[in-house]
């Protein structure tokens, strides 16, 4: 093996290393210096928290498209003609080698799926009165929340740089909350625990539940949020609990 050859290889080794230092590994808090496409800057270019209705909705999904692009892994030939790739993970994804990275850029993920689970939650959720609002919160460390008393979702606009992946993922979590809601007596009552499969020993979750947003909940708040964490990825399933808590109710 020629010396120039070892130190290309060695160099996309260095980069896998180090990946993590490039893209941090946590994507629930951001900062300052996160860069928003064009389209995410006008759409909240007077204010800076919007009601999603019927009218915007298709701007959210077209904003989680560009996003989803613009995250997707990334081969680069550097000017020695080595290669480089890059790619983003979120915190709780295993990490990737070469081999795996190169099959994600010949053969993207399809976000449809995420993208059709957002639009029929909102019109679930809005066509029962649920306003959902995307925010630019005080708190970084806010992603979501379900304000039971007020029949409102907060989403935290820095959320939408994720892609659709990851914002259905949050919906998904928030909504299994307003379920939450709907068995202890309704859209407005103080959440219960559905009875869904809980994974309390995630670190994942653990570490989530470590941040200083959840440090005041009382012991079965955390109950609460560790079993909308462990069945938020299930969007299907999300679905059917709304349906069957909040819907069969009526």
């Amino acid at each position: 093996m020629s010396i120039s050859l070892c130190k290309k290889l060695l160099k996309v080794i260095l980069l896998i290393l180090f990946l993590k230092d490039i893209f941090p590994l946590n994507f629930s808090f951001y900062s300052d210096g996160v860069k928003v496409l064009s389209s995410q800057s006008k759409f909240f270019s007077k204010n800076n928290s919007i009601n999603l209705n019927i009218n915007n909705i298709k701007s959210v999904l077209d904003i989680l498209q560009k996003y989803d692009l613009k995250n997707s892994p990334k081969k680069v030939t550097n000017k020695d003609g080595s290669t480089t790739y890059f790619y983003r993970r979120s915190e709780d994804e295993p990490e990737k080698n070469i081999q795996q990275i190169k099959k994600l850029i010949e053969n993207p993920p399809n976000m449809k799926k995420y993208q059709d689970f957002i639009r029929k939650a909102f019109l679930a959720l809005t066509s029962n009165d649920i306003r959902i609002q995307i925010i630019d919160p005080n708190n970084d460390d806010l992603s979501g929340q379900w304000l039971y008393k007020k029949k409102k979702i907060l989403i935290n606009k820095n959320s939408l740089v994720e892609g659709s992946k990851y914002f259905a993922y949050l919906l998904s979590h928030e909504m299994l909350h307003v379920s939450q809601s709907c068995k202890g007596g309704g859209f407005g009552s103080y959440p219960v625990l559905l009875g869904l499969r809980r994974n309390e020993s995630s670190k994942f979750y653990l570490k989530k539940l470590q941040k200083p947003v959840y440090e005041n909940l009382k012991s079965n708040e955390i109950q609460l949020e560790i079993e909308a964490y462990s069945n938020e990825k299930n969007i299907d399933n999300t679905l059917k609990a709304f349906k069957y808590f909040c819907l069969n109710q009526k």
